[in-house]
């Protein structure tokens, strides 16, 4: 089975992995948002790994952090497994030599292009770090603006949003089964590979979106995710002592599960699943490096989001903020 490891912060704490398993994905740390200032945010491979990540945002995958989890429970709320002690991954130290390397090319690649770095650590085993192309925004009238132009009507997006300092989003794209695309870049050393793409006009598709938003007191903030994955098999998501899970109604929604969280400093979340209406066909990373030609078919993924608010302000506590968020005032 081969690992993945994505070098956002966010990003790679929303792994996916084939058992469908789900950690809390913000415990990795938070996303450090372009709006206060930074042009990019400063991508890294983190220690989190997701088992295969191709199973959709209902999909769920996990950067497990070394706490306890003492249960899992599905969208129901209902406990499927209880196990015992702390669960942790290694990362691969081979991929370690390589961190120096990835964040050099990784982060030169530009906003429009598409860049996958790919350690081999195995036998058919391996971890890699993506840049897709993507559209950033500092505003949400413009990030919903363009989400209304561009017409993914397979994503949801916020009817709400709570009062916020800074706004921060970003569209991530991937190509089009029938998509054009010139290679801009390619390299070896070792056991590492590099590709760099430019998409034709018209040969991409959004699969997703990331918003970060700071609250207006400065220890505030919430977190949005948005991606699509493998739907099959039951979505499991763990619990540390101090959270409980209870399913929920959300427009738009197949499925929703509310996690409460008594932690200090732990965030509230909110995951959600809707299936596609429509069979969606991409060029997977993968077959980008390798050039091979055949496509991921995504006929049985889903839309997946999570959502989370941190703060230490009581009366922001309230988990009812992420059902207002997709419900709307």
């Amino acid at each position: 089975m081969n690992e993945k490891i994505n070098r956002d912060m966010f990003r790679e704490s929303l792994d996916r992995c084939s058992s469908g398993v789900h950690a809390d994905p913000f415990l990795a740390g938070r996303v450090i948002a372009a709006g206060k200032g930074e042009k990019k945010m400063k991508k890294k491979m983190f220690t989190s790994i997701a088992l295969a990540l191709v199973i959709l945002f209902a999909l769920a995958a996990v950067a497990y952090s070394a706490t306890t989890i003492y249960r899992r429970v599905n969208y129901k709320g209902e406990t499927v497994e209880t196990p015992d002690g702390y669960e942790t991954h290694e990362y691969p130290e081979k991929a370690r030599d390589y961190d120096a390397m990835c964040d050099e090319l990784i982060d030169q690649v530009p906003d429009e292009e598409c860049g996958i770095f790919q350690v081999t650590v195995g036998p058919g085993h391996y971890v890699n770090s993506e840049h897709k192309k993507q559209v950033q925004f500092s505003s949400f009238d413009d990030f919903a603006r363009y989400m209304e132009e561009a017409d993914p009507n397979y994503l949801m997006i916020p009817a709400w949003l709570p009062d916020y300092r800074t706004f921060y989003a970003r569209v991530e794209m991937d190509l089009k089964e029938d998509g054009s695309y010139e290679r801009v870049a390619y390299m070896t050393e070792g056991d590492a590979a590099f590709g760099q793409y430019r998409f034709e006009e018209g040969s991409e598709i959004i699969t997703g979106y990331i918003i970060t938003l700071d609250g207006e007191d400065e220890d505030a903030c919430v977190e949005i995710m948005a991606d699509m994955s493998d739907s099959t098999g039951e979505m499991r998501f763990a619990l540390q002592d101090g959270e409980t899970g209870e399913p929920v109604k959300v427009k738009g929604a197949d499925d929703a599960l509310l996690i409460r969280s008594s932690i200090p400093q732990s965030r509230n979340r909110l995951y959600l699943r809707s299936g596609l209406d429509k069979e969606i066909m991409i060029k997977t990373p993968d077959c980008l490096l390798t050039e091979n030609p055949d496509p991921k078919r995504r006929e049985n993924y889903s839309l997946n989001i999570c959502a989370a608010v941190l703060t230490q302000i009581e009366s922001q506590r309230d988990p009812e903020i992420l059902l207002k968020i997709f419900n709307g005032e």
